[in-house]
């Protein structure tokens, strides 16, 4: 996997080595956020790096006001933690979905966060 910066003036890239099959992508501006098989890879920008076991399917991030906010799927169950450095500190757990959760995403001000399962769509503020 390769990180490309968003500014035309700094064209470096660098690659990530994961532990297994990237199932998606997350990102914010200090750390990458990769759901394996192997469980959700933490990639801060200082090139440490971290597991946290257990099957992820998918992955989304939010980072405002030095906070990084992390949500990842794990079966039916969507997973809420604040990020520090490569410690996750969960701040709750949502088992309502339906199905295997296949997609994550926050909304522009972190508010809101999308979940798609292989049966539905939900949305729930957090």
């Amino acid at each position: 996997m390769s990180l490309h910066p968003r500014s035309a003036s700094d064209c470096r890239s660098r690659s990530i080595p994961t532990k297994a099959q990237p199932a998606g992508l997350a990102a914010t501006t200090s750390a990458t956020y990769v759901p394996t098989a192997s469980g959700l890879e933490i990639h801060p920008i200082d090139g440490s790096s971290s597991v946290h076991p257990g099957a992820v399917t998918a992955a989304a991030a939010f980072g405002a006001s030095g906070e990084n906010v992390v949500a990842f799927g794990s079966g039916a169950k969507v997973t809420l933690a604040t990020v520090n450095g490569t410690s996750l500190k969960v701040l709750t757990e949502i088992s309502d979905n339906r199905g295997e959760i296949l997609v994550l995403a926050f909304s522009k001000d972190g508010n809101l966060l999308a979940s798609g399962d292989v049966s539905r769509v939900s949305d729930d503020l957090y």
